[in-house]
């Protein structure tokens, strides 16, 4: 089965072992496969979705998934696509302050609670205005 024709099918399969990193994945789209290695682009306002799929663990199960799914030895990388803007006007403000994470955890029981109850991790924080 040729990548990019199965692509929606092999997330779609990923969804019923990892939904979320299915969702994260989703979010990318193959640009090209090339000696087995597929290029796989996010947007450039889709960078948490990137982190998230780049993570050791996460990576490995991709990899896997892949490996089953297309039954061949195929790796991924990850790029931004640059020829999009980034419209996120987050990321035009550059003097957003550094946030402790561990120090934030720390103090909020409630945030603390949660976190264990559904054994997350804060990847970042972001500012109402």
């Amino acid at each position: 089965m040729m990548v990019r024709s199965g692509w929606k099918k092999f997330i779609g399969q990923l969804r019923q072992t990892n939904n979320m990193l299915a969702s994260q994945l989703a979010m990318a789209e193959v640009r090209e496969v090339n000696d087995n290695q597929i290029t796989a682009v996010f947007d450039p306002s889709s960078g948490v979705a990137r982190q998230v799929v780049e993570k050791p663990n996460n990576l490995a199960q991709i990899k896997t998934a892949l490996a089953d799914f297309f039954t061949a030895n195929l790796s991924i990388i990850f790029e931004t696509d640059k020829t999009k803007k980034d419209d996120d006007p987050a990321h035009d403000k550059k003097k957003s302050k550094s946030i402790d994470l561990k120090k934030l955890v720390a103090e909020s029981p409630r945030l603390k609670m949660l976190i264990e109850k559904v054994d997350g991790e804060i990847i970042g924080v972001r500012n109402s205005e």
